[in-house]
């Protein structure tokens, strides 16, 4: 065996085991916090990178939902079969008081003037459209295939339609026949229903008169009047929502949530000789009420703010819009725009 002295001569050492010294351990510490505090900070930027996202994607979501719902029932304001609303030969008989569907215009809008609205807001919207926001209503008539199967063997006669068609009329709706030369609008006051015909009562009970102004013979059909307001009011979740009234059956529903606002602008034709160009845009309130103003809206623009559902934003921030500060929080907001001609007014004398 070697000893002591000749391992060292050699320059063999026993072998010790050695750990990280304080100065290493602090450093890889250091670095490991630095690499964590890096990948969470991607993470954290990542994730509000995709909530921002999210939710302008719904916001552009809700706004295009709103404006399909909205732009057909607008562009189709005013119309009634062949015989447009406000046109002379349509005989009213419903009677009064009527609040359901008007057939003297085609729309009536209301502008907010703070703390109320002028016009004033009918009866049945009051208390229930958020401040700040505008209400349009329009009237229209949808076709449905309802055509008579025989001819009226006298003015009081009641109606009979083919069952096929898709109308769903039930006792107390308005109901327009016409015929292209003649329209009468009736409230009908029963319903029979056949199997090979639907028979549709006008009397009394509903209307001042059970005569019709002429005989209708089987080239005419019904129409079903339809009267639909739009408005801004608390959805189900408390939330402001794009709100849709309907007059006719009185059923209020909520379209659209996160629909912070609406406003709308008129477009007027005000040439002595209308040429169906807008000469001038205007708020309701500047359409004298029961004058010949509403007659001259052409185009119908519309204004909505959409505010996201949860708040996205990694800071409080205010959003203008029609002069009003909406914020301050951490919702996102984008306004959308959308001009709709009016495809009725044509029909008009």
């Amino acid at each position: 065996m070697k000893d002591l002295n000749t391992q060292q001569q050699s320059g063999v050492y026993p072998i010790r085991q050695r750990g990280f010294s304080l100065v290493e351990l602090m450093v890889s510490l250091v670095l490991g916090l630095i690499l964590i505090y890096g990948v969470s900070e991607i993470y954290v930027n990542s994730k509000a990178t995709y909530n921002v996202n999210e939710e302008m994607s719904r916001m552009q979501e809700n706004a295009r939902f709103s404006f399909d719902l909205m732009v057909p029932t607008v562009r189709q304001a005013g119309f009634t079969g062949c015989i447009a609303i406000g046109a002379t030969g349509v005989n009213d008989i419903r009677k009064p008081p009527i609040t359901d569907y008007d057939i003297a215009s085609i729309m009536a809008g209301h502008e907010y003037t703070g703390p109320s609205w002028s016009p004033a807001l009918p009866t049945g919207l009051s208390g229930n459209v958020l401040a700040n926001t505008d209400v349009l209503t329009i009237q229209s008539s949808i076709g449905c295939d309802a055509h008579l199967v025989g001819n009226m063997h006298a003015r009081n006669a009641n109606i009979q339609i083919s069952p096929n068609n898709s109308c769903g009329f039930v006792a107390g709706d308005p109901i327009l026949i016409t015929d292209c030369n003649g329209s009468d609008l009736f409230k009908a006051t029963n319903i029979g229903q056949g199997a090979d015909r639907e028979t549709i009562a006008h009397s009394n009970k509903g209307n001042t008169t059970n005569f019709l102004s002429k005989l209708y013979f089987e080239d005419a059909e019904l129409v079903k009047p339809t009267s639909t307001t739009y408005y801004i009011g608390l959805g189900a979740s408390q939330l402001p929502a794009l709100r849709r009234m309907d007059n006719v059956r009185g059923v209020d529903e909520e379209l659209v949530e996160g629909v912070e606002s609406m406003q709308v602008l008129y477009g007027l034709d005000t040439d002595l000789t209308p040429d169906s160009v807008v000469d001038r845009y205007v708020k309701a309130d500047a359409i004298p009420v029961g004058g010949s103003g509403w007659d001259r809206v052409i185009v119908v623009r519309i204004n909505l703010l959409v505010r996201s559902i949860g708040q996205a934003a990694t800071t409080s921030s205010t959003y203008k819009f029609d002069g009003i500060d909406y914020g301050a929080d951490r919702f996102l907001r984008q306004e959308y725009s959308t001009s709709i001609q009016l495809r009725n007014r044509s029909l008009l004398p």
